[in-house]
Parts: structure tokens; sequence; C-alpha cells
């Protein structure tokens, strides 16, 4: 009888920690996703916030890459943005600026993108 309890308690508290083991793996995955979710947010931030600048009036109607730039885990964000006119109504240009981060994770492609409109300050 001692043998079947020994054996039975085993049982259970390999079944507790193979279930503990399990929901420890899940957490560092979701913690690892929102890591690169956040990364690619604020380098989009910075996109938005440096191109929406006044001398943004100086580029032309296309798309531009940016350099890449390595993250977390050795992932690679890929940068791109592109502006064109929206109006040129009211006598001042307003210019559309949408800027995307792109990366890939685990064989999943991710990215984050934003619009803004943009004009000249004072005009």
């Amino acid at each position: 009888m001692t043998l079947i309890e020994t054996v039975l308690a085993f049982t259970l508290v390999s079944l507790g920690l193979l279930a503990a083991v399990s929901l420890l793996n899940t957490s560092f995955l979701l913690s690892a996703s929102s890591r690169h979710n956040n990364q690619g947010e604020q380098l989009l931030q910075e996109i938005m916030e440096f191109y929406s600048q006044d001398y943004v009036h100086g580029y032309g109607d296309t798309t531009y890459q940016l350099e890449p730039v390595v993250g977390a885990d050795q992932v690679t964000y890929q940068r791109e943005f592109a502006l064109s006119t929206f109006s040129t109504s009211l006598g001042a240009p307003v210019r559309r600026l949408e800027a995307t981060v792109s990366w890939q994770w685990k064989g999943q492609p991710k990215d984050k993108t934003r619009v803004k409109l943009v004009c000249r300050p004072g005009r």
C-alpha cells in the first residue's frame, strides 16, 4: 500500500510541476511578445516625432526606407515612412506622413503603422 501511495503522490507532484513549467513558458513568450511590441511602438513614435518637423516639407512625395534596427532577442525592425501631399488649400501645404515598423518573431510577421497630417507652423 505504501508503494502505491508513493507512486500516486509522485505522479500528482509531477503533473503539478509540469503545469507550472507550462505556465512559466507561456509567461516568457507573452513577455517577449510584449517587449517586441513596445520596441516597435517606440521606434514608430520616434519616426513620427522626427519626420513631423518643419523640414519634412523638403522631402518629396515618396516612400523612404530607414536603416533597420536590431532590438531585443536579435529581432530586426524594418522602418519606413511615406510622405505625400494631402492638401494645398488655405495657402499652407499639408503633408500626409505614414510610418511603418515591421518585424518578424517566431516566424510570424508583425507590423505597426501610424498616419499623421503635418503642416508648416505659422503658415
